[in-house]
């Protein structure tokens, strides 16, 4: 009997926290996240022009509710994981993994969803564990991803040979490597207004990209706004160190990653991305204004379809201009411009 070299974390939630559940994964190291959420496979059935029965009868027999699997390796009694580190004094080297037990994480776990559910809610919550071979899961989980294009923006697994089109731009990001590689649709609309938004009047001055995550969206702007200065942001430092090392696949040079918050931040930003939930967008509107430059746009996603109106508002009575709007799958991003107007 071969030993076991993977182990597998299930959490029965919502969609509405499936995204910072799976945030959470990522970034504590897990060798991949698959998610199965009955609203999002609902949603592209009713996209479909003819569907299929077979699909109909399998979304009939899905659990409402969101289940996400997280995989680490495993062995004796222990997994892999990124612990808290010292970014000050490991921003230039490359961040190991620690062997901790399954009961350390499983507290670990606890406390983040404790955290979660303070601002969503999370459902049943953690079920448990299960084990399987390495050789289930090394190789066959790479059939579930493919090159995914965002409008110009293509977004490659580096075990796919690609060639992109002169217009195309080339982001090499690893499915599982960090949270926003671009298949969740509050990634995928900022990318597509930063490949389709033509920001003609877009002040001078640096990019925000607030909650970086995999740094994916830093990456991608830094690659249409050549020449500008992209400061990258996230609360978590485990996320920062993964945004650095995709940000040196892309051989990208023009991003400042840093852990923080809006508030940590000096100076004003031409362009703020910030893709965050809709309460914390509410929370930070009168931050968003007093960081933009006269004139400076900002795309905000991760609202969930019911809370819109509610984020709209507040943005109205700030007093941003609203340029844009789109949704996908109950998601919602808007893009607004700061007035110059007594600014």
């Amino acid at each position: 009997m071969q030993d076991i070299q993977s182990i597998i974390f299930q959490i029965r939630s919502t969609h509405e926290a499936a995204f910072a559940i799976e945030n959470y994964f990522i970034a504590s190291g897990a060798s991949g996240v698959t998610t199965i959420d009955k609203a999002e496979f609902v949603q592209t059935l009713q996209e479909q022009a003819s569907p299929d029965l077979i699909i109909e009868d399998f979304l009939d027999n899905l659990d409402p509710e969101v289940i996400i699997e997280a995989y680490f390796p495993y062995c004796n009694d222990q997994i892999q994981i990124y612990r808290e580190f010292n970014l000050m004094e490991k921003i230039a080297q490359d961040v190991e993994k620690d062997w901790i037990t399954i009961k350390e994480f499983e507290k670990m776990l606890g406390e983040s969803l404790d955290r979660i559910a303070e601002f969503l809610n999370i459902g049943q919550g953690y079920l448990g564990y299960k084990f399987i071979e390495e050789q289930d899961w090394a190789e066959n989980w790479k059939k579930f991803y493919n090159t995914l294009t965002i409008g110009k923006i293509v977004i490659n697994p580096s075990w796919i040979d690609y060639h992109p089109k002169s217009d195309e731009i080339l982001l090499n990001l690893d499915p599982g490597s960090a949270f926003g590689t671009g298949e969740h649709a509050s990634t995928a609309l900022v990318l597509k207004y930063l490949s389709d938004y033509k920001f003609a009047d877009l002040p001078e001055g640096p990019i925000l990209d607030l909650g970086t995550g995999s740094g994916v969206l830093a990456i991608a702007a830094s690659k249409i706004f050549e020449g500008r200065e992209i400061v990258a942001v996230d609360i978590d430092t485990h996320s920062v160190n993964v945004a650095i090392e995709n940000a040196k696949h892309n051989a990208v040079h023009n991003v400042i990653f840093r852990a923080g918050e809006l508030s940590d931040l000096e100076g004003k930003y031409s362009l703020i991305l910030a893709n965050l939930i809709a309460k914390l967008h509410i929370n930070l509107a009168d931050d968003y204004f007093t960081k933009l430059l006269p004139g400076g746009y900002i795309i905000i996603s991760g609202i969930i379809e019911k809370y819109v109106r509610e984020v709209k508002a507040k943005f109205a009575q700030k007093g941003f201009a609203l340029i844009l709007e789109s949704s996908e799958n109950d998601w919602s991003a808007l893009i607004y411009q700061k007035q110059t107007r007594g600014s």
